[in-house]
């Protein structure tokens, strides 16, 4: 075999050029292709840009001899295949001989160079290295190929196991659509063993639900598209009908012609149970199984359109429980869960045919009547008919486990069409209204009215003026002194919030403080009053002006009592103020104190551990017991102003005064009188053993810069003075 011109390369290294030359030209008349090295380095350099066939090395060279490159050569894997010969003009002895074919030469050639002998040994050897080419590459190929055949298998049993082993029913026909192969989820779903189907048409399962054209379509896709997927519904062993997904992919060979066909279905039957249960709660409220808002929209919406169709009328009832909250947090959840089912399972029984009752969540609850003749007179008599007998049927007492709970509600109706001819609008109208009958007492039934509408644009417009005041700084704490009956000096004061908007002018603070609570703002305005009071009490006391004055009150509401991080916000307000804590009085009104007695106390006690005074507000007017009451660490008693008003015409609200009094002295508390204007009512608090008052008799809420000069020794001393005068005289 001739080695063809090019085909093979050859590197010559050699430090002489002499001999570099000669072993060019030689190599060059045999139409090989030689490059030459001057040294190893070089050489070395060379092999990272080339690639070599032989290497004929100069066994004396300076600095790197021939051996030394053998090595390196040898411990490169780019160049430890390619064949050495070694080439010297010395005489070695047969150890060096050994040595250079440990290093991997094939053969030596002495100089002076015999040409005819080099031509053999560089044929032979490039003969050799073609050969371990083709070897190698043939291995490389052969490796490659066994490496694929490997892939294959580990592809095989991965589609093995995943259609053996997969949750879904898989089998497998032959062209003739002849079943051959299924797996344990296909028996498991449909019931048929292997030996039941094997050689059958997947016909088999059909559950007759299909008709023709079905099936046409089924068999477009697959010969046109060679898939098809969709619903099906197929049938067990036994009998039994149920819902599929299902997929099936022809298998073509390298004609295009198709030779099986592989299935693969899902049950669907869970998935269809689920659906349905979703579907359901999409619709029904889980607590009571009535319909939640979405379900009865829909329903009222049909029922309108019937009654516009047929000109008839109806109604819509909206129902509060009152007091639940406090049933809820009182009493635990689970009862308040209890409540709720009893409430709906007695709507129920009283409900007229063909009403629709829903829950829209919390303790809200509404009515739908319809069908009723076009007159509004005979709408109006049909749901007050239904809410007295909501009132009767609420006249007796729910009994949940071991209680007895008195329940009662507040309803708020709207008519159609007058009140509105749309579901939305009606809800929207029968919640005001519900709200206006919760303000006039329990148990109570109103219809909707037009004003009310503008008292709900009011409110809504205070509401979105409020969330704006903190920020526009619209708020400011008035201060109201309160005043020791005994001696007339100023010994407190309360601070009461007011606000001043810039679009609606004066609100008054009976206005937006039920608001700020029904949304929330209160939490972020009660914070600030917090800040506020301690910044200007901290203010005082570097002025020295807390002598005869003890406490700044400020009225915290129900709401922002009960928040989560009240205390926190209370303790590290004071400590970044760095007033004395006992400057501060938390004010409540009576009925925050009657909800959870254990939470309440504990909250009361870790206001005291703060270091404030608290101070009981609107007393008198709420359900607290004198048991409830000894429990609690309180600072003070306030008597609420309206028995103030009449204490000098009702004999009955001078006894609630003396009562007050009495209690306060049993809790070792002071008493404040609220709302004294005339100097006879504070002569009756006197006699009566009232510690302190406040109203208009001395002065009305003032601006800090106002309030702060009564408050200065000097100016209480010339007052006192003018007192004197005003006595001689």
């Amino acid at each position: 075999m001739n080695v063809a011109a090019h085909e093979n390369h050859i590197l010559v290294v050699d430090d002489l050029a002499s001999n570099r030359l000669l072993l060019e030209k030689i190599f060059k008349r045999m139409h090989l292709h030689v490059t030459v090295a001057e040294s190893a380095v070089n050489a070395l350099e060379l092999c990272e840009q080339y690639e070599f066939d032989l290497f004929l090395l100069d066994v004396n060279m300076p600095e790197i001899d021939g051996f030394e490159l053998a090595r390196r050569l040898q411990a490169s894997n780019k160049t430890k295949h390619i064949q050495i010969i070694f080439v010297t003009g010395i005489k070695r002895e047969r150890l060096d001989h050994l040595e250079g074919i440990k290093l991997g030469a094939i053969d030596y050639i002495e100089k002076p160079i015999d040409r005819e002998l080099l031509s053999s040994k560089v044929n032979n050897c490039l003969k050799f290295a073609t050969q371990e080419k083709l070897l190698r590459q043939h291995n490389i190929e052969l490796q490659q190929e066994i490496n694929r055949r490997k892939v294959l298998e580990k592809e095989l049993l991965l589609s093995a196991t995943a259609f053996n082993e997969s949750s879904n029913g898989n089998f497998i026909t032959n062209s003739e659509q002849e079943i051959i192969k299924i797996n344990p989820a296909f028996t498991r779903i449909t019931g048929y063993s292997e030996q039941d189907v094997l050689g059958k048409s997947p016909k088999i399962l059909s559950s007759g639900k299909h008709d023709f054209s079905f099936f046409i379509r089924m068999w477009r896709s697959l010969l046109l598209t060679g898939k098809w997927s969709g619903e099906i519904w197929n049938k067990t062993k036994d009998g039994q009908i149920y819902p599929e997904w299902e997929t099936i992919t022809a298998v073509k060979d390298e004609n295009n012609e198709i030779t099986h066909y592989i299935a693969s279905f899902a049950d669907l039957s869970q998935h269809k149970q689920q659906e349905a249960r979703i579907e359901y709660l999409s619709y029904q409220d889980h607590l009571t199984n009535l319909p939640n808002k979405s379900l009865f929209k829909q329903q009222v919406d049909q029922s309108i359109s019937k009654q516009q169709r047929l000109g008839l009328s109806a109604a819509l009832l909206y129902i509060d429980i009152k007091d639940f909250k406090k049933f809820n947090d009182s009493m635990g959840h689970e009862i308040g869960d209890q409540i709720l089912i009893q409430f709906a399972k007695r709507l129920n029984t009283i409900i007229r045919e063909n009403a629709i009752v829903s829950r829209f969540g919390g303790d809200e609850f509404v009515i739908w009547i319809d069908d009723i003749n076009n007159a509004h007179h005979t709408a109006v008599d049909a749901a007050t008919k239904q809410a007295l007998r909501i009132k009767q049927a609420f006249s007796k007492p729910i009994t949940i486990g071991d209680y007895d709970l008195q329940i009662s509600s507040h309803i708020g109706i709207a008519v159609f069409p007058d009140d509105g001819r749309s579901c939305d609008k009606l809800i929207r109208k029968a919640d005001m209204t519900m709200y206006q009958a919760k303000s006039e007492g329990s148990n109570s039934f109103k219809f909707f009215q037009a004003e009310m509408e503008n008292t709900a644009k009011k409110r809504l417009q205070i509401e979105t003026e409020l969330r704006n005041a903190l920020s526009l700084d619209e708020l400011e704490l008035f201060y109201q002194p309160q005043v020791s009956i005994s001696s007339g000096n100023i010994i407190g004061a309360e601070a009461l919030l007011r606000w001043q908007s810039n679009k609606l002018g004066f609100i008054s603070p009976a206005d937006f403080i039920p608001i700020a609570e029904a949304s929330g703002l209160i939490i972020d305005i009660g914070r600030w009053v917090i800040k506020e009071a301690c910044i200007k009490i901290k203010q005082w006391e570097d002025a020295g002006l807390f002598n005869e004055m003890q406490t700044i009150s400020i009225n915290i509401s129900p709401v922002q009592f009960e928040h989560k991080k009240f205390l926190t916000d209370l303790s590290s307000m004071i400590s970044e103020s760095g007033i004395t804590p006992s400057h501060l009085d938390i004010e409540l009104t009576e009925t925050a104190l009657v909800n959870d007695f254990n939470k309440v106390k504990d909250r009361l006690n870790a206001i005291k551990d703060i270091g404030c005074r608290i101070s009981i507000d609107d007393f008198g007017t709420g359900y607290s017991s004198l048991k409830y009451l000894s429990s609690f660490p309180l600072d003070v008693l306030k008597i609420d102003k309206c028995f103030v008003d009449e204490i000098t015409d009702k004999s009955s609200h001078l006894a609630i005064v003396h009562s007050i009094v009495s209690m306060a002295k049993m809790l070792n508390a002071h008493i404040v009188a609220e709302g004294v204007e005339e100097a006879d009512q504070l002569t009756i608090l006197a006699t009566a053993g009232c510690d302190c008052y406040q109203g208009y008799l001395f002065n009305p809420a003032l601006k800090a810069s106002v309030f702060e000069p009564l408050i200065c020794p000097e100016n209480s001393r010339k007052e006192n003075h003018e007192k004197e005068l005003t006595c001689n005289e």
